[in-house]
């Protein structure tokens, strides 16, 4: 399932979570036995490349999904947003978008290392939408 939510497949995963199974309705946040304890919401935001992405990961949150997990290797979920735009998973002018979703979300915790986590990504893939983004954690106080 975390490879639909990667890609984005909505219908796949909406599917998988309102089928009960042998106990009964499954949990948005359930983290993967494998792939470091990853959640439906990580594996979606490891790749944010479409508004129709962008609007999945906003259901999920809808539904429940929670943006303060962390997988097994301390990472949440605007880390692993931060390295797919480093890696060229994601577009940037959608991560921004994401960003700011991200920073409107009430209850959000804001690591420390997020603006870090930006800025090494800026030196990498340098673009406005990521200018942006960063400014947007700024204005919000997000620690530097």
């Amino acid at each position: 399932m975390l490879a639909a939510a990667r890609e984005g497949d909505s219908a796949k995963v909406w599917a998988w979570l309102d089928a009960p199974d042998a106990v009964g309705p499954r949990d948005i946040n359930d983290r993967a036995t494998t792939a470091s304890g990853t959640t439906l919401l990580m594996a979606a935001t490891m790749r944010i490349d479409s508004v129709a992405k962008l609007d999945f990961i906003q259901e999920l949150v809808r539904r429940g999904a929670d943006y303060n997990f962390r997988d097994d290797d301390a990472l949440g979920i605007y880390e692993l947003a931060c390295t797919a735009v480093e890696f060229g998973y994601s577009r940037a002018d959608v991560f921004r978008d994401f960003t700011l979703q991200w920073l409107n979300t009430p209850d959000v915790d804001r690591p420390p290392k997020t603006v870090a986590s930006i800025i090494l990504t800026m030196a990498k893939v340098p673009s406005r939408p990521l200018a942006e983004a960063f400014f947007a954690l700024v204005r919000a106080g997000v620690p530097t």
